[in-house]
């Protein structure tokens, strides 16, 4: 785990307010310091669902949707899969699990889940832009066919493992840790360039239950609750508290976690989060340890947002495979959301690349500790967003000032 304790010490505005977000409430099974143990007790004694073991029948294709950004993520997805396999006969023990993990997965997380699933199952990684790897299973408001992962359409037994985040209470809950993750590439690009929502989405396929993962202010596990995306949902929305802190006109948002959680559309996330809470015109600072040069859209971050979504429109339009689904590339996406903030905030970065990297997408760059402290000292107050990627939805990226938001995350 990173530790972003010293950015926040840092700080020295003269108040300091942190955002008190839902997902930092506890539900379902309480934190411990063993991940298994956790998930197991949540798969025994799931929300609104029987035990998963007797939703199981003898000879069932068993298909896991795991979202990548989850903390423990090998941890919790070996715990599943001895889960799976625990019966005592194998009356109802799976004849195949298929683990799929989406697109976002690092090459080291992926390499590691491999070892240690050894030949329990299947590693799969998503590709959205792949026919062979996608079935169609309905169309969404506007008519246009949607498509979803073939391992998980054609399972007998699904079971997403996702970040509870914020738009599992504004998305269709059958779709919950599905869509758009898991979809084809055009879709996918609806939903996030054209803010699709995915209760204008049917679908043949239906989500009955559900692992959800709670994160803390470090980004480590919070709590985890199996049941139905309701009643996950239900018992999240549930403890909801209002947030009565003053509006600052300046957040730090920091990527506390894994370092697989340093990566340019976690940035974007975390920017959007702060961009719900901040007035237009505030400062955002992003504290990363991002490594990774801005390459493909974010280089070109400079130009107009208008400017940059076009060409990306057009380079996918260009691009298509045979079966006419363009390339998918995270880049994209998150230059698009990124230019949407810089047109209306102040956007700092702190990361591990030079300032000159930074300062060339059109982004601030901010290098120490005592930048931060000098910076933050003008401000008479300051709030704080830790393990900000986290509260993030992922199936809506809009900023709060292009549509009412339906919820303050």
């Amino acid at each position: 785990m990173i530790d972003f304790l010293p950015v926040i010490n840092a700080i020295a505005a003269a108040e300091i307010y942190h955002y008190p977000l839902p997902r930092r409430i506890a539900i379902g099974v309480p934190a411990s310091d063993d991940a298994r143990s956790m998930t197991i007790a949540s798969l025994m004694e799931p929300r609104d669902f029987p035990a998963i073991l007797r939703a199981i029948v003898p000879g069932d294709h068993v298909a896991l949707a795991v979202d990548p950004n989850i903390p423990q993520l090998e941890t919790i997805v070996l715990a599943v899969v001895e889960y799976l396999e625990s019966s005592a006969t194998s009356a109802s023990q799976p004849s195949e699990i298929d683990v799929v993990l989406g697109d976002e997965v690092s090459d080291e997380t992926l390499a590691s889940l491999e070892q240690i699933l050894n030949s329990r199952a299947t590693v799969r990684v998503h590709n959205s832009a792949s026919r062979e790897d996608l079935r169609y299973v309905g169309a969404d408001s506007k008519a246009l066919p949607v498509y979803l992962n073939r391992y998980l359409v054609d399972a007998d037994f699904l079971l997403p493992i996702v970040t509870l985040r914020g738009c599992m209470e504004a998305a269709q809950p059958l779709l919950a840790g599905v869509f758009p993750m898991f979809a084809d590439s055009l879709s996918r690009q609806r939903a996030y360039v054209q803010a699709m929502e995915a209760d204008g989405v049917v679908l043949s396929l239906a989500v009955q239950v559900v692992v959800s993962v709670t994160t803390d202010a470090t980004g480590d596990i919070a709590s985890i609750q199996t049941g139905t995306p309701e009643g996950v949902i239900d018992a999240w929305t549930s403890q909801l508290v209002e947030d009565t802190s003053p509006v600052s006109s300046i957040i730090v948002a920091t990527l506390d976690g894994e370092s697989t959680q340093q990566t340019w559309l976690n940035a974007a996330r975390a920017a959007h989060t702060a961009a719900e809470l901040l007035p237009g015109g505030g400062t955002i600072v992003l504290w990363t340890r991002i490594t990774e040069p801005p390459s493909g859209s974010l280089a070109e971050l400079a130009d107009s947002g208008e400017e940059l979504q076009s060409r990306i429109k057009a380079l996918q339009s260009d691009e298509h495979d045979e079966d006419g689904f363009p390339p998918w590339d995270d880049r994209d996406q998150a230059a698009i959301l990124l230019s949407r903030v810089v047109a209306e905030y102040r956007l700092l970065l702190h990361s591990e690349l030079s300032d000159e990297s930074v300062e060339a997408m059109g982004i601030g760059a901010i290098s120490t500790l005592d930048d931060l402290a000098r910076l933050t000292r003008s401000f008479t107050t300051c709030s704080i967003i830790r393990a900000a990627s986290s509260a993030t939805p992922l199936c809506d990226i809009r900023l709060p000032h292009d549509t009412p938001p339906t919820q303050q995350l």
